[in-house]
């Protein structure tokens, strides 16, 4: 078995992660206890990706759970998926970051990292054969940008040969809880670039644009709600039968011509359950999840070029209108796909449907349109740069200015790379 163990650090690591867990659980047929409670023999088929069979008794999330700040602990520790987990695996201090990098990074979350790591290394050695890592974590906080960093770093040294891959929270000013939140996405992205094999983005804009179609007053729990699907729908083919991205390496060789290059954007359909959308035809599904508002990007893919895409179907859909609709798609966009790069749009479809609804669609695209998010998030920073705006609190922490102008420049030539593809 080929498993992937999951982490996540700080409180939006926390709340999203929740979301992914429910929902694999729920795809599972585990329940609250731990307990196998479903029908169909699928469920458990390939479970080991991402649980452990303790003792043959109840079923364990390969999770290390991680927080500075023992708030984001308490939440878990409240929510009904709380009783599931491990409680080994969880790892919390006593102290807040104060939603700085720095402190994540090289003080408070260094102090902690050893402990991290002692409990991740008992449950790699739990595995039969550990494929790679999972990270989940926000940019705007100081554990999940500053630690979340940190652990990818030391996951490189340690494990080499393994695949690392990170759900990454993107701010954005319209939910900002701090007003430094860009200098520690700056900061983190650096580590990004030189130590994920694949990093899917998820943009709090683009969630809060999506939540803002269907209320006036979008609220964070509804928008991590989206998250949750999205999750699943990317997991599916690592954990139901497949022919597809079958492991974490697969989809990268899939979707990453370019090392440098590997942040990812998903797109889903459908968002919204109900009866108008529990029956998509595949055309349906195609339009929603292809169009820029159900990306968790802020972007415009229709201006880009795709490095690669990767459709994944599930439920009880047809092979054979899935391939017409994504013929259709690259011979109307022919010129968004790179000929130097053959054969770079892949569609699968996974019989096992996701919860709610019978069939979704979820979208994997390497699109260069994704360095809008980074140019948004740079040009924040140098405004605040040109002002010294709240540098002083990363230079308590040791820090210095060619830190901050490094990070820039690593950001200014990653957006390069992506025009001239």
């Amino acid at each position: 078995m080929r498993e992937i163990v999951h982490l996540q650090f700080g409180q939006c690591g926390s709340k999203i992660g929740t979301e992914f867990w429910e929902g694999l659980c729920m795809e599972h047929g585990i329940g609250t206890t731990g307990h196998y409670e479903g029908d169909n023999d699928h469920h458990l088929e390939r479970i080991n990706t991402y649980f452990d069979n303790v003792q043959g008794l109840k079923y364990v999330p390969r999770a290390v759970l991680v927080d500075l700040d023992a708030d984001g602990m308490n939440f878990l520790k409240s929510n009904p998926i709380g009783q599931v987990m491990g409680s080994q695996n969880l790892v919390f201090g006593g102290q807040k970051t104060d939603n700085n990098w720095a402190k994540g990074f090289y003080s408070d979350g260094a102090e902690k990292m050893e402990t991290v790591l002692n409990v991740l290394r008992k449950e790699v050695e739990r595995c039969d054969f550990a494929q790679g890592f999972q990270i989940m974590h926000s940019l705007g906080g100081g554990t999940g940008s500053g630690m979340g960093c940190l652990m990818l770093q030391k996951l490189k040294d340690e494990y080499r040969e393994k695949v690392f891959t990170t759900y990454t929270v993107f701010p954005s000013q319209k939910t900002t809880y701090a007003a430094n939140e860009p200098y520690n996405v700056i900061l983190s992205m650096p580590h990004l670039i030189e130590n994920s094999t694949e990093t899917f983005c998820i943009d709090n804009e683009a969630l809060f644009n999506n939540r803002m179609r269907s209320t006036e007053s979008p609220t964070i729990p509804a928008m991590n709600k989206l998250v949750g699907p999205v999750m699943c729908g990317i997991t599916a083919p690592f954990r139901f039968p497949g022919r597809l991205n079958a492991n974490l390496r697969k989809l990268a060789v899939n979707l990453v011509p370019l090392p440098r290059l590997h942040f990812l954007t998903p797109g889903y359909a459908p968002f919204s359950e109900g009866e108008t959308q529990s029956n998509l035809t595949v055309s349906q599904l195609t339009q929603q999840v292809l169009d820029d508002k159900n990306m968790l990007v802020s972007c415009t893919p229709s201006t880009g070029k795709y490095l690669g895409l990767s459709a994944i179907y599930r439920g009880k859909l047809s092979q054979r209108e899935v391939n017409e609709q994504m013929y259709n798609m690259q011979i109307a966009n022919s010129t968004q796909f790179p000929k130097w790069i053959p054969d770079n749009l892949k569609s699968s479809v996974n019989t096992f449907p996701p919860n709610g609804v019978n069939a979704s669609a979820t979208i994997i695209a390497n699109t260069t349109s994704v360095k809008e998010l980074f140019i948004r998030i740079s040009q924040q920073v140098t405004k605040m740069i040109k002002y010294g705006s709240f540098l002083h609190v990363y230079k308590k922490e040791g820090m210095e200015i060619k830190e901050f102008e490094d990070a820039q420049n690593s950001v200014s030539d990653l957006i390069n790379e992506y025009q001239q593809c």
